[in-house]
């Protein structure tokens, strides 16, 4: 009897053992390594981003509506909380959410990623992206679409500051054309709502517009410390109380050579950054401390843009000017 209860046990253990493999085993290519990334085919293998949350990963192609399994996950998407990994977006883009793709980070790096038409109702803490960032870099993302929120949201990520083990938060290289619409919230940006102990945004900008009650910003609603540099806003602002053309509300954060357009934000004031006129924004003589050269490409509506948008390796930001526009030569028949 003894034996065949051993007996019984380790087939139980073993059958135990496989579900837990089965239940937890990733549905597509990788090993989950730096150098074998498990490989983001659709929105299965994006929903099982939540099994293993501190494993790399890389997106293969565009995820949208029109992605075969959208149905039952993507159009129902429930935000993957507490990743500690890293994904590399691969310079592709997941769309049509209607929930932040990540409620919560926590040291993770995501990178070369677009959150695209997307169209979000939540309560507080809404990014396109991400809802809190604790740590980690978020470097090379876009967001477009709208958000409908409450307090502490933006374009592309709704509250950061640093990691329970104090890892600064870094946002680098990144945008947001997200229309954030919040009737009674507070720290509303138009791309991060609100930034707490140590984020750092560098080389950012929001060109979407922000509707909100208290501290109301073109690029962060409320900002407590880190720094800004060499970024930017350019969105028409709406509050009922506290707003800032660049940041709505400071405490001790510092902008560093960085710009809110004072005609389309409709704010002569900002607590922290430089304000330009639309002319001003468009020329790049203001810009004059940043890595920014002319272009022909105009990919942001005679503003500036980052140069990875035009696949540009050799600058930082890009700016169009119209002398490179080609120009028609009339040649008359007797010539």
């Amino acid at each position: 009897m003894v034996n065949g209860g051993l007996k019984y046990f380790g087939v139980l253990l073993i059958l135990c053992v496989s579900l837990f493999v089965n239940v937890y085993a990733f549905s597509g290519a990788g090993a989950g390594t730096s150098g074998d990334p498990f490989q983001i085919t659709n929105w299965t293998t994006l929903n099982e981003i939540r099994d293993n949350l501190v494993a790399y990963y890389t997106l293969m192609n565009n995820l949208n509506s029109s992605t075969a399994d959208y149905a039952g996950i993507g159009n129902s998407w429930t935000s993957i909380n507490g990743f500690r990994g890293i994904l590399d977006g691969n310079e592709k883009t997941i769309s049509n959410i209607n929930a932040p793709l990540f409620l919560e980070i926590i040291n993770a790096n995501i990178s070369n990623l677009g959150i695209t038409d997307i169209n979000i109702t939540g309560t507080e803490r809404m990014g396109a992206l991400v809802g809190t960032q604790l740590g980690g870099t978020i470097e090379n993302c876009y967001s477009t679409g709208n958000i409908f929120s409450g307090s502490e949201s933006g374009g592309l990520i709704g509250y950061n500051s640093d990691s329970p083990e104090n890892d600064l938060a870094y946002v680098i290289n990144s945008y947001s054309e997200v229309n954030m619409y919040s009737s009674g919230g507070n720290s509303i940006g138009g791309l991060i709502g609100e930034t707490q102990s140590m984020g750092y945004v560098k080389n950012s900008y929001a060109v979407g517009s922000v509707i909100g009650n208290l501290g109301v910003g073109g690029l962060i609603g409320w900002a407590g410390y880190g720094e800004i540099i060499n970024s930017y806003s350019a969105c028409p602002i709406t509050a009922v109380g506290s707003d800032g053309g660049l940041i709505g509300s400071n405490m001790f954060a510092s902008a560093i050579n960085s710009y809110w357009d004072m005609n389309i934000s409709g704010q002569s004031t900002s607590q922290g950054g430089t304000g330009k006129t639309t002319i001003q924004m468009k020329n790049i003589s203001t810009f004059s401390a940043w890595n920014i050269s002319l272009t022909s490409d105009d990919l942001n509506n005679g503003y500036s843009f980052l140069a990875w948008q035009a696949n540009n390796a050799s600058y930082t930001w890009l700016m169009y000017d119209d002398i490179f526009a080609p120009v028609l030569s009339f040649v008359s028949p007797s010539e």
